[in-house]
């Protein structure tokens, strides 16, 4: 091997293995998500500092007859990481909604673009998100 050949491998294994990769960060940006007839929830993720994982949210769930009109709920979001992949962070909220007769809510979202969504013993829905 030649001597400029060493050089490269050398520098090729020092950007490897000393970089460290870091997660985009969401935090302070608003998040409306839909399903095919139109919104369903708006929210801002909270601020997390460098080892929180759990911040109070306000979010805003838009009425199924009318997604015009919307009413605010609150709940308790908290970031998780990926069990495969550190460096990935999703959120998620269990909540019992006020303004609908204590139903149990809860939410998982997959930034940038997906958010899994369930009320009581509903199944599961996969709703679009886009940042707003």
């Amino acid at each position: 091997m030649t001597y400029k050949n060493l050089i490269k491998l050398y520098f090729f294994f020092i950007l490897v293995f000393c970089l460290k990769a870091n997660s985009k960060n969401y935090d302070k940006k608003n998040f409306i998500c839909a399903d095919e007839i139109g919104p369903v929830i708006e929210f801002q993720v909270p601020n997390f500092d460098n080892d929180q994982v759990k911040q109070e949210l306000f979010f805003k769930l838009f009425y199924n007859d009318d997604r015009k009109s919307s009413y605010n709920e609150s709940g308790t979001m908290f970031k998780q990481s990926s069990p495969i992949d550190n460096s990935y962070f999703y959120y998620k909220v269990d909540t019992t909604l006020k303004n609908e007769e204590s139903i149990n809510f809860i939410f998982e979202f997959f930034p940038p673009s997906t958010l899994m969504l369930k009320k009581d013993d509903d199944m599961f829905k996969t709703l679009a998100c886009w940042n707003n």
